[in-house]
């Protein structure tokens, strides 16, 4: 009779268990919602004939010089014209390359050091692609201006393509070092009409070609993931202050290096506006995760890289919109009243973007006696009425054109004043 009580009782206390359970479910679905679907991001598979191999022996080709740009209006020197010579074998090889589908090497995250190395030596063909052009532009080769400054911005975007954080961040770098020239040679009014459309189709194919900042995010995930076995036989993994993603088990730091790799990857998607207000606060429940691990990695993703990416893209559109408005001119004889007036402007083959990656909205244009200012907010979002950015007081504009007599003087904010 006791033991049939017993029974009655374990089978009364399991139909409660399970319709808590069926309770519970219903309670998560109706109020949480469904789990989000899995992210799915598409690693580019490595070529056979890779590109990258003929850049890393153009690296073997090139003779070390650390020469510097020339100054804007300044003679190209004797010295940066040997560098140039010195090294006409190792750009060849790097062209060869830029003709090939290029994929990076996959450096494990947070081990990209036999990278350093490489990347400093690619990031120097940058300098010497800008003497080359220079010196183009010096002699009055006017044909020979653009395509220097047209390889080393495909250059940057073939090492983008499956890289890892070190690899984009000097893909970046080198993207940089080729539109502020090709911006200035834009606004100069000494470019043709064949020219402003060649940048303008060009910012387009890259712009294009661009690799997604999923695939970084992607490669850091795998590399992490693959070097947790060796991690955790080295005690690596142990604590290291308040907030550390990494935890002492293998099998729980994988499953929260995985939900900060999808939270990376909704990041990087939405657009810019957003993300910088949701990132602004961390600890919020878009960041909700069992470890604050996840606001840390966040953080170190969102300043490396995806800010970065968000710019990139700002600077390529900008720089093509500056294009178009001169070739606008160059036809019509006067600026554009609006940026809208480009969408007549028939350029085949070139789809032409006025709307800023940033703000989601059109780059900030205005017409001033016959001439024109340009620009975006910049990464803070702030409108500082088109002053050039200041690095010393952290803030300004992106500006890609402004008239002559425009101000510089940087506006003071708040507590600036």
């Amino acid at each position: 009779m006791r033991l049939r009580r017993i029974a009655i009782g374990l089978a009364a206390f399991v139909l409660v268990l399970g319709v808590l359970a069926v309770v519970l479910r219903w309670w998560v679905k109706r109020w949480i919602g469904p789990a989000p679907p899995p992210i799915v991001v598409v690693l580019p598979e490595v070529p056979e004939d890779n590109g990258y191999d003929d850049f890393l022996n153009a690296v073997k080709l090139s003779v070390k010089t650390w020469v510097d740009v020339p100054r804007r209006g300044a003679p190209v020197t004797a010295e940066q014209r040997e560098a140039l010579k010195q090294n006409e074998a190792a750009l060849a090889e790097l062209r060869r390359g830029l003709e090939k589908e290029c994929v990076a090497p996959r450096y494990r995250a947070g081990r990209s050091l036999p990278a350093v190395g490489e990347l400093s030596a690619l990031r120097e063909f940058a300098r010497l692609l800008s003497i080359e052009s220079r010196i183009a532009e010096q002699e009055g080769r006017r044909g020979d201006v653009l395509p220097p400054l047209a390889d080393g911005l495909r250059f940057g975007v073939k090492l983008e393509r499956g890289s890892g954080i070190v690899h984009r961040l000097s893909a970046y770098a080198i993207e940089g070092m080729m539109l502020y020239p090709m911006q200035l040679l834009a606004e100069s009014g000494a470019l043709a009409e064949a020219d402003l459309v060649s940048i303008i189709r060009l910012l387009a194919e890259v712009e294009a070609n661009a690799a997604p900042i999923e695939q970084t995010i992607e490669v850091e995930y795998r590399g992490d993931l693959a070097a947790l076995p060796q991690l955790a036989a080295s005690g690596s993994l142990a604590p290291r202050g308040p907030g550390r993603f990494l935890r002492p088990n293998p099998r729980k730091t994988a499953a929260i290096l995985r939900e900060n790799r999808d939270a990376a990857v909704r990041l990087a998607r939405r657009p810019y506006s957003e993300v910088k207000t949701a990132t602004a606060a961390p600890e919020q429940e878009f960041f909700m995760s069992p470890s604050r691990g996840t606001a840390v990695y966040m953080s170190a993703v969102w300043d490396s890289v995806v800010a970065r990416a968000f710019e990139m893209r700002s600077k390529r559109r900008g720089t093509q919109v500056l294009a178009a408005i001169e070739l606008y001119r160059l036809r019509h004889g006067k600026v554009p009243q609006s940026l809208r007036d480009l969408d007549g402007l028939e350029v085949p083959g070139a789809e032409l973007w006025i709307t800023d990656p940033l703000t989601q909205k059109p780059y900030i244009y205005h017409v001033q006696d016959g001439d024109y200012l340009l620009y975006s907010v910049g990464n803070d979002l702030v409108d500082d009425g088109g002053v050039p950015w200041n690095w010393k007081m952290k803030l300004g504009d992106v500006v890609f054109h402004k008239p002559t007599i425009q101000s510089e003087a940087p506006v003071l904010r708040g507590d600036q004043q």
